[in-house]
């Protein structure tokens, strides 16, 4: 099970800076601290939940969901035009080899709403349209979004139960999630800081990216 940003897509700089403008725009919301490991739940519905509840002490009403989302995939889509986003090396090649294997199905578990995440894909030429996934339109907690994601992989291969799950991803977020569901966790991440903060969480290996397609596939399937 995979996240996008930053896991699949290198568009952790773009998505986060167009979330913070997408916020001042549309509600007026500035001074939002972008350290995202802070906020209770790190996803795009989670993180505007908590903002709210901060600030005006209520949810969000569904039109101003609706609101940022659409300002901020808009903003996503003209940067992603201006400059077309690159996906993490090796990332393609490494998925096609998972879903070829006998025993192994791939899923997609994004914190971002659904719309700015087929874009990001799209944009760093990664044709996912055919893999089970969940996004931040499902659920407020990563937790969530991860199960949906397994429920959703379930009913498309008609598997009623995995053995086990492996959840990829590059946030402390990620690695606390699989964590907290019983996952397995395989970091990515080049800065070294970065990595050892995966490490610590539980992370079972730390890669920059999906080029040693043969080490991750043995710790993949180590016990």
């Amino acid at each position: 099970m995979f996240d996008i940003d930053g896991t699949l897509t290198e568009s952790n700089t773009v998505d986060d800076a167009s979330y913070l403008q997408a916020l001042a725009e549309v509600l007026g919301f500035t001074d939002v601290d972008g350290d995202w490991s802070q906020y209770p739940h790190c996803t795009d519905e989670g993180i505007l939940a908590h903002l709210f509840q901060t600030r005006l002490q209520r949810p969000p009403r569904t039109e101003e969901i609706a609101a940022v989302r659409n300002c901020f995939v808009e903003l996503i889509g003209r940067s992603a035009e201006a400059a077309p986003l690159r996906m993490i090396a090796g990332a393609a090649e490494f998925m096609a080899k998972l879903a070829a294997e006998p025993g192994y199905r791939v899923a997609l578990a994004s914190g971002g709403w659904e719309r700015s995440a087929r874009l990001k894909l799209a944009s760093a030429k990664l044709d996912c349209r055919e893999i089970p996934a969940a996004f931040a339109d499902d659920g407020h907690s990563r937790e969530a979004i991860m199960q949906s994601a397994l429920a959703r992989a379930k009913s498309q291969f008609g598997v009623p139960h995995f053995t086990r799950c492996t959840y990829i991803g590059d946030g402390i977020w990620d690695a606390r999630a699989a964590r907290q569901l019983g996952y397995r966790f395989i970091g990515i991440a080049r800065d070294d800081a970065k990595r050892q903060r995966l490490v610590d969480a539980g992370a079972l290996a730390v890669f920059a990216d999906y080029r040693d397609a043969e080490q991750m596939w043995q710790v993949l399937v180590s016990e």
